[in-house]
């Protein structure tokens, strides 16, 4: 019987070892369909997209209207939200948009405001938490009604809050490369290592990225509790740092961006992964036509390659598209047959 189990071992560690060499070699090939084009809409400075159900969401810096809708299938626009200003009924930006419980969400980081996205018989947007003086640039739900939130904290990588939006914890610890680099404080290192936060829908498992440098951390959530599940650390970024004065100075112009935006469904991470640097690209840095594509354990799964360059994404939760905005040269919003 123990020869049994011997070889059983044997078995599973050689496909394991061969699935491991194989990891991400899988690429596919993308071609775009233009979903809504530059004529039939105008858009100003479009950002963000996300995704509910049959609605794609627009976020738009320039614009009097901030957001924008339309139907996935068809590209026919259902309206536009959102005036900008100062008053209890405006907003002053969205900062992150998602799915939450039935329908989506929205983040205003300048009014610490996060707002429900009724999308039933029509769309309402109805104010839902008041974040109060905390700062938190990135924020997605996880379950049992708390959210994850990373910013220029102190104390932590992560700040764990409650469906009120108050805080329960800061918990990690920033990437570090030696011990030296472990001495730096939290809130000057929240500058080098930013990035983004994804989250499974089911909230029980999450990812962080790294915008400056090839990191990847992926996580368990359960019960207010996180558990690493596996850490990806293949670069570190490339910053400066006054050590006598004990603050951020500037990251170099010549370190590439890797991740630049993700976005999960219940089986995979999608990840656009940039390789360009400011000094090479300016702004055509946070444009790609590469995707990469993990699942919940951390292990890539594949490499999508796009037939234009993107500069965000929302896939649908069946894996079955993919949208995005695009510029060409005028903004305009596509899908990919995935």
């Amino acid at each position: 019987m123990q020869y049994f189990w011997l070889l059983i071992f044997v078995i599973v560690y050689f496909c394991s070892s061969c699935d491991r060499k194989g990891e991400g070699r899988h690429i596919l090939n993308c071609n775009h369909r233009v979903l809504v084009h530059s004529d039939s809409c105008i858009l100003g400075r479009p950002y963000q997209i996300a995704l509910s159900d049959s609605i794609v969401l627009i976020a738009d810096s320039n614009n009097e209207k901030m957001l924008y809708a339309f139907h996935a299938k068809s590209g026919k626009e259902i309206g536009r939200y959102l005036t900008r200003g100062q008053g209890p009924n405006e907003y002053l930006s969205i900062s992150s948009i998602g799915r939450w419980k039935d329908g989506m969400y929205l983040y205003d980081v300048n009014k610490r405001v996060m707002s429900e996205i009724i999308c039933k018989d029509s769309i309402r947007i109805v104010p839902t938490m008041n974040l109060g003086k905390d700062l938190h640039p990135t924020f997605v739900p996880l379950a049992d009604d708390t959210f994850i939130a990373s910013g220029y904290y102190q104390e932590g990588r992560f700040c764990l809050l409650t469906d009120s939006g108050r805080r329960k914890e800061y918990l990690m610890e920033y990437p570090s490369r030696d011990e030296e680099e472990k001495t730096i404080a939290n809130q000057a290192k929240s500058q080098a290592y930013s990035g983004g936060i994804v989250a499974c829908p089911s909230g029980n498992v999450f990812m962080a990225y790294t915008s400056k440098a090839d990191m990847l951390s992926f996580y368990g959530y359960e019960n207010g509790n996180i558990q690493v599940i596996k850490e990806i650390y293949k670069t570190y970024p490339d910053y400066h740092y006054d050590s006598k004065n004990k603050r951020y100075l500037a990251i170099s112009r010549k370190n590439p961006f890797t991740y630049i935006w993700g976005c999960g469904t219940s089986k995979y991470v999608y990840l656009m992964y940039s390789g360009k640097s400011y000094d090479e690209a300016g702004d055509f840095a946070h444009r790609t036509s590469q995707i990469e594509v993990y699942n919940w354990r951390g292990i890539k799964e594949k490499t999508l390659l796009l037939d234009i360059p993107i500069l965000g994404m929302a896939v649908s939760e069946d894996d079955s598209t993919m949208y995005a905005i695009s510029m060409n040269p005028e903004p305009q919003i596509v899908a990919f047959d995935l």
